[in-house]
């Protein structure tokens, strides 16, 4: 493809374009990762990632709730593995949402800010975020906002790279937005104050991809033979997925070029709430490896890192290219690494025009050219000469690529200045190097920006500085020079009465922005700040006045400028050496005052810049012949305080010179973290199940004592102030003919609870409730009043109790993820259309679906409590059910009242069409299937939101009654069926019941409600259209893949008629 191809012609946006390789190229790779063995590869097609780009449309469209149809932004304010977080991004634009993914390493400050800029309400949550951050940004913030939790990686890749067109799926409908309204908003990164919002149209996103293919295209030039046949791998797992450098590599790339996208593994397959690989530089190349990398890319960081390992040198020469981007890379190092023979390139863009750069031919790099690109024709640009042998670049609208109005700040044209300053090759065309920022923003080897102004008035505002300058282009972190009003006798106590406002500067800035005392110069007396006429100090001057010292500090990180690192690590004990390290690290990572001996430091915010300050404050605290010891990976395999203490303890404290220390160390540490995430055996699934006593939830309890898979079961009913909750277990067992004595042999799982769903604490004790919070795995929400006669306003405690045990789900212990499966009923959709083909199985928006009995609205509204609630689980809409083993169908619901009116005035109804009435039995073995899918962490199976369980295979209805006709002729010694129980219309049957009702027939001894039960339900049975019950349709395909027996389950026939009539005569009721 290249960037002319009608694909990218403006009149498909990203996602049309993602589901058109869904259905065109289904098996085109986008992502690649190692398998949980690293033997070999995991591959996420065109088709699995659309898809799971639908399921997120569908689940956030129901946590949401957007304000409006289209255009409400949502903030994705943690990490997440990239698979997820691009599906998210392309899935919220399926659903009409704005995505903002934003940095959680910006202070809740700017976050705050952005969300009120952008109007934005509502914040995605991927993976966990500490909630004293969160809540810092609630209380900032002018906006009320709503906090979702993205469901689990299971439900949004339920096949996890082996999904095919054959599994279950339900696309989201897309609605095609106009061209210029906002796709989704990234941000600067903060280097002029706060980070701003950037908003990119759905037309500006086209022509990024128009982009990525031109920067694709210049790559595949160097291949020697791409790894994949004719895919390019790309190994970009080092870009964190909020970074527009990361939409670019890792989505936009592969989705429009034969790139594959090498990511890491999904770290939430084991275990949901686990944070996303952090990248390193040894597990970037690791991955790169395992994943047959054609092509390495990474930020100039961790290039400066690998620097330093022989090994990573020998593996980067093994690749066609490695490319670097997001900063600026030290000549110095980039020239090494060439040298080494490292196939170095550059990489070039701004949130703001996109990448109008490509990376130099491979003949430029060979020739030591890796600090160059160029700009293809199709990019339009013009050079600001700044008098100095450097040029500002200016990136021009020319209809190809064009720069958003909001973003056109050039006085005479449409385009943006960049503020970036670039120096010519001296001899080649059109090849150009990057070495600054015109407006003084310090660019840091990580690609953030520091902008120094507010930073340096900040540190000035102490009465005994009279100047700060901050420099660090190009490198890992910002340092400051600070100029005296006076002399100084002692640098070091300088420093010290200063540092009170260097703190200060470092609070209102981003983390990556702030300053260390390592990292803090005094100018010299003999050298003062060169300053303009007016008194303000000329930076650069000053930064080429100090550049020897500022080298010398990079080079060295000298100990002598920082006083808290005057301490020999040796001399402490392990409990000391703890304090110590937990001391550094709150000094160097925001939001870090909780964290303690036990915490996991990337979970607050640990980066590769807090790892290298903290490195440093451990090397200059030994002694120099124990620092070899210390690999500059320590943080990252020790990622606790009490680990990180127990490895450098037992490192400074061997004896054994001939032992590795290190080795030994690092063994005891993996020994320690598997004891401590080591996955127990299942015990099985600890079932809260209400209304246990009820008829289909003694089928329900039947199927969980019998089910090896479950380890405990609380039957949760009403209290009594007759019996116990055990004794109305063994009534309703027995009448059922279901096996009592499983109530004595299951007793160590059994445990019997009398309380009130409808009360706040569900009627229990704060003992109890507590156990159940602890243990309880899934709940299954059973118990409902069941009478088509009474208004929405009578299920009111129905509605309470749903609501009540959502609560208790979600406040569950934090380890205890609580599923739930919810009861519905046919009822809550029984005004949809059949115009509108089959009842979906998913959540209905629309409430008139609902309108009719307040039986049906009642259920309706907890499909869409639970449904909203953000809890893992599903809605079974069940349809009627029919009697199961022996017959045993219960006299109060309407078919049997129906049988026993038809008997008394003597003839039986014939309803048009089939029934899906599905036995008893079957309806809760597939609800405890399930139920145990949902708990087992071995099963990916998706399950929707909802489902339908109705009978797969429905039955003629004429058969059946006609069964049931003969079965009460035969038992009730009927000399003629059909003289004397004929079928009739059923609009003559029920004028016969009207007239019944309105006293135009008579009935001896006024037994007319007993003899005739039909007359309790005539409203119900007026509005009764076909012997269904309901004359829709419904859509079963996913239930059917959920439980695979339904498929095999036996249509109903004569002989399931003739049990229910021989039970009902055999009960007494016939």
């Amino acid at each position: 493809m290249d960037s002319t191809s009608p694909l990218l012609d403006g009149s498909l946006f990203l996602p049309e374009i993602v589901d058109l390789f869904r259905s065109e190229r289904p098996q085109k790779p986008l992502f690649a990762f190692p398998d949980h063995t690293n033997s070999g590869l995991v591959t996420i097609t065109a088709l699995e990632f659309a898809r799971a780009a639908h399921r997120v449309a569908h689940e956030l469209t129901t946590s949401v709730k957007p304000r409006r149809e289209r255009g409400e932004t949502v903030a994705v304010l943690s990490l997440g593995d990239t698979i997820v977080y691009h599906a998210v991004d392309v899935g919220m634009q399926m659903a009409g949402l704005v995505p903002f993914p934003m940095s959680p390493r910006n202070s809740p400050q700017a976050i705050a800010s952005m969300l009120n800029k952008t109007e934005c309400r509502h914040i995605l949550i991927i993976t966990p975020l500490p909630a004293t951050f969160l809540d810092e940004v609630c209380g900032l913030s002018a906006l009320d906002l709503t906090i979702t939790r993205l469901p689990p990686i299971a439900r949004i890749y339920p096949k996890l790279g082996r999904e095919t067109a054959e599994n279950a799926f339900a696309p989201f409908p897309y609605k095609r937005p106009h061209p210029e309204e906002v796709a989704m908003y990234l941000h600067s990164s903060g280097s002029t104050g706060f980070p701003k919002p950037i908003a990119i149209t759905h037309l500006r996103l086209i022509q990024w991809l128009r982009q990525c293919v031109t920067f694709v295209g210049q790559i595949s030039q160097s291949l020697k033979e791409p790894s994949r046949g004719t895919h390019v791998q790309l190994g970009v797992a080092a870009f964190p997925p909020f970074h527009s450098l990361a939409f670019f590599t890792q989505l936009y790339a592969p989705l429009i070029s034969d790139a594959v996208a090498s990511v890491y593994r999904p770290s939430s397959v084991e275990y949901a709430d686990a944070q996303p690989v952090a990248p390193t530089p040894d597990n970037v190349l690791e991955n790169a490896r395992l994943t047959n990398a054609d092509v390495v890319y990474v930020v100039p960081m961790f290039l400066e890192e690998m620097l330093h390992s022989p090994d990573a040198i020998s593996a980067l020469k093994t690749y066609d290219r490695v490319l670097y981007g997001g900063g600026i890379l030290p000549e110095k190092v980039g020239c090494q690494l060439f040298e080494a023979g490292v196939p170095l390139a550059t990489s070039y863009g701004g949130t703001e025009f996109g990448a109008p750069a490509a990376p130099p031919n491979i003949g430029d790099t060979h020739e030591g050219d890796w600090g160059y690109f160029y700009f293809p024709d199709a990019t339009q640009v013009r050079w600001a000469d700044q008098g100095d042998g450097t040029f500002e670049l200016h990136v021009l609208s020319n209809g190809v690529y064009d720069i958003a109005p909001e973003y056109h700040n050039l006085p005479d044209v449409e385009g943006y200045a960049t503020s970036d300053i670039f120096v010519k090759h001296p001899s080649k065309e059109n090849l150009w190097r990057i070495v600054g920022r015109k407006d003084d923003v310090i660019v840091l080897s990580s690609g953030e920006k520091t902008v120094p102004a507010p930073m340096e008035s900040a540190i000035c505002a102490h009465p005994l500085v009279m100047g700060a300058v901050m420099f660090g282009e190009g490198q890992s972190t910002v340092g400051v020079i600070l100029e005296s009003r006076g002399a100084v006798a002692d640098e070091r106590k300088f420093v010290g009465e200063v540092w009170p406002y260097i703190e200060d500067a470092n609070s209102a800035a981003p983390a990556f922005s702030r300053i260390f005392k390592s990292t803090v110069l005094v100018a010299k007396a003999e050298k003062p700040f060169p300053r303009a006429g007016k008194g303000t100090v000329l930076r650069k001057a000053t930064l080429n006045e100090y550049k020897t010292e500022i080298d010398a500090l990079y080079e060295n990180f000298s100990q002598d400028s920082t006083s808290e690192l005057a301490v020999n690590l040796a001399d402490l004990s392990n409990e000391a050496l703890q304090e110590w390290l937990v001391k550094q690290v709150r000094s160097s990572v925001p939001r870090s005052s909780a964290i303690n001996a036990t915490s996991d430091l990337f979970s607050f915010g640990f980066d590769s810049l807090s790892i290298a300050h903290i490195y440093q404050a451990i090397i200059f605290s030994v002694e120099p012949r124990m620092r070899d010891s210390i690999p500059r990976n320590v943080l990252y395999e020790y990622s606790t305080i009490a680990q990180l203490a127990d490895a450098l303890y037992s490192t400074m404290h061997n004896t054994n010179e001939n032992d590795n220390d290190w080795r030994k160390s690092h063994r005891m540490s993996m020994q320690s973290m598997l004891a401590r995430y080591k996955v127990p055996t299942p015990q099985g699934a600890v079932v809260l199940l209400t209304g246990s006593t009820g008829h289909l939830g003694s089928y329900i309890l039947h199927e969980l004592l019998s089910n090896d898979g479950v380890s405990k079961i609380y039957a949760f009913n009403r209290a009594s102030s007759g019996r116990s909750g055990r004794e109305r277990q063994e009534v309703s067992f027995a009448s059922r003919k279901l096996p009592v004595s499983s109530l004595d042999s299951s007793s160590h799982k059994l445990v019997f609870l009398d309380g009130d769903t409808s009360e706040p604490e569900l009627g229990l004790s704060a003992e109890v409730l507590r156990d159940l919070r602890n243990e309880v795995s899934v709940i299954i929400h059973n118990a409902w009043r069941v009478d088509f006669n009474l208004p929405l306003i009578a299920f009111e405690a129905n509605i309470e109790a749903t609501h009540n045990l959502v609560e208790f789900a979600l406040s569950a212990s934090s380890a205890k993820r609580v599923r739930f499966v919810f009861v519905s009923s046919v009822a809550a959709v029984q005004g949809w259309s059949p115009e509108r083909g089959p009842v979906p199985e998913a959540v209905v928006d629309e409430a008139d679906v609902a309108l009719g009995s307040g039986y049906g609205e009642s259920k309706y509204i907890g499909e869409k409590i639970v449904a909203e609630s953000g809890l893992e689980g599903t809605c079974v809409r069940v349809g009627q059910i029919a009697g199961g083993p022996g017959g045993i169908w219960p006299t109060t619901e309407w078919v049997p009242i129906v049988v026993k009116s038809s008997v008394v005035f003597g003839a039986m109804p014939e309803l048009p069409g089939d029934v899906s009435w599905i036995p008893v039995n079957a309806v809760a073995s597939a609800l405890v299937h399930i139920c145990l899918k949902l708990c087992s962490p071995h099963d990916d199976t998706y399950i929707p939101p909802v489902l339908n369980l109705v009978h797969p295979h429905p039955a003629a209805f004429l058969e059946l009654v006609e069964a049931m006709r003969d079965a009460v002729a035969a038992k009730k010694r009927l000399l003629s069926k059909d003289d004397d129980l004929p079928l009739v219309s059923y609009d003559e049957w029920l004028s016969r019941l009207e007239d019944l009702e309105k006293g135009q027939v008579h009935w001896a001894g006024g037994k007319k409600l007993s003899e005739v039960p039909a007359l309790k339900i005539i409203d119900f049975l007026r509005n009764l259209t076909c012997a269904d019950g309901n004359k829709n349709k419904f859509s079963t395909d996913q239930i059917e893949h959920v439980v695979p027996s339904l498929r095999e389950l036996r249509p109903l026939g004569k002989g399931d008629a003739k049990a229910w009539v021989e039970y009902w005569v055999d009960f007494g009721f016939l």
